[in-house]
């Protein structure tokens, strides 16, 4: 079954993250399998095991019931009923891992692990100048990766990179020869939202695996600051030295390198110097000034402005529907016909705002009570429920500045991390 689950994850992730339909609801008929061999081999459990289950299942189900109850009164068309199956594939997801052995859950995080590995290598592989299947994987400087938009690639690495992490705390190596591959490409989306969701998410392993050890808080800082400093490399020779493809190879061999000895086995994952902590300190302002400016001296992704007006203009076209919202689809209109607005981009850059301008203050609340079932049952999860809330805090919060609820790839990533239960 877990089999079934991975295809299901990893295909969102690697054709441009899940965000077009298709993509979604071939994930659904994987997952619709899973759940018709899991029935198939085990009959329909009665053994309480999917109890906490009922909640999250409910609340996406009438999430759906209000995005169709908004599509009818607004006549939106095929885009509303897409999010409807959206939605239901996000509900097939939840069913399946909740009913997903803990054997076979930790294959999964692994798995997980290792497509943020191949994600890494991707963007690596074009950076160098070399031929991939997908175009703009690289857009501007920034790398955008498989999902097309760099900061739903940089919530991806992040939550690979926390999975990644905990794993090792627990005792369970895996992915930690090319931990510090990943982080390179995190920081080369040159994502303030995802650098600043991921650091919080290792604060808060930090605090509940290491009981606040500063030593280790350190450690994790000097690794991405060391990072930074080779992304911002990576950057300037690249786009403004004009260095080609040979020059940036040789970077990212040296990259490969330092992961490679990064991650040994026998090497401790905490700081035992004073050295350690100077160079950490002096390291770690550099590539934050650094991507900084390039964020917002320069037009690289530079959207703040524009997103906290989106927040604002979204919530006053929400009050003037809370019910039904304006329509799947309808924001376009909305701003189309406002010769005052004028946007870069036709979704609202806070995922729950934009979910109540397409289906109402109802659909918002569901979708809210749906994670407080996910965080809820975390604390089941034995083991891995830090793991849940650390993933969960993640997204929870970057879906307050951007759009990435609307790729389902990290939808998929969310629900295996969060919504399973240890029998034990």
């Amino acid at each position: 079954m877990y089999r079934l689950i991975f295809a299901a994850m990893l295909i969102p992730v690697f054709i441009q993250g899940g965000f077009f339909i298709r993509t979604t609801a071939l994930s659904g008929i994987l997952l619709s399998v899973a759940l018709a061999h899991d029935v198939f081999r085990r009959g329909i459990r009665r053994d309480g095991s999917w109890r906490f289950l009922h909640a999250p299942a409910v609340c996406l189900s009438l999430m759906a019931v209000c995005y169709a109850i908004s599509a009818v009164c607004h006549q939106s068309g095929r885009e509303a009923w897409e999010r409807c199956i959206y939605i239901l594939v996000t509900l097939a997801g939840v069913l399946c891992v909740g009913g997903v052995e803990q054997t076979e859950r930790e294959k999964l995080f692994r798995w997980l692990v290792y497509a943020g590995a191949a994600e890494a290598l991707a963007g690596m592989y074009c950076y160098a100048g070399l031929p991939f299947v997908l175009r703009s994987v690289i857009v501007n400087a920034r790398f955008m990766g498989t999902f097309q938009y760099a900061n739903a690639t940089a919530l991806f690495l992040g939550i690979a990179l926390i999975v990644q992490k905990y794993l090792e705390l627990m005792g369970r190596r895996c992915g930690s020869r090319v931990r510090f591959m990943m982080m390179v490409m995190l920081v080369l989306t040159f994502s303030a939202g995802g650098l600043f969701c991921y650091a919080g998410a290792v604060v808060f392993i930090d605090r509940n695996m290491r009981r606040g050890s500063v030593r280790g808080l350190l450690d994790d800082l000097l690794e991405l600051a060391l990072a930074g400093v080779m992304a911002l490399a990576v950057y300037w020779v690249k786009f403004r030295l004009g260095g080609g493809g040979p020059a940036v190879a040789v970077l990212f061999a040296v990259i490969g390198v330092v992961s490679y000895r990064y991650g040994r086995p026998e090497r401790g994952r905490t700081v035992n110097s004073t050295a350690n902590v100077a160079l950490a300190a002096a390291l770690f302002p550099i590539p934050v000034l650094a991507a900084g400016f390039m964020l917002f001296g320069k037009r690289i992704g530079g959207t703040g402005g524009e997103r906290l007006l989106q927040m604002r203009d979204g919530i006053l076209a929400l009050l003037q529907q809370p019910f039904t919202g304006l329509g799947t689809g309808a924001w376009k209109d909305y701003i189309a016909g406002r010769p005052d607005i004028v946007y870069e981009v036709s979704l609202i850059h806070n995922s729950y705002i934009q979910i109540g301008v397409e289906a109402g203050v109802a659909a918002v609340i569901l979708w809210a009570v749906f994670l407080g079932c996910l965080w809820r049952r975390t604390y089941r999860d034995g083991m891995y429920g830090v793991l849940g809330r650390a993933v969960l805090l993640m997204a929870g919060f970057h879906w307050f500045f951007d759009i990435t609820w609307f790729f389902w790839g990290i939808i998929i990533c969310v629900v295996v991390c969060s919504a399973g239960e240890d029998p034990r």
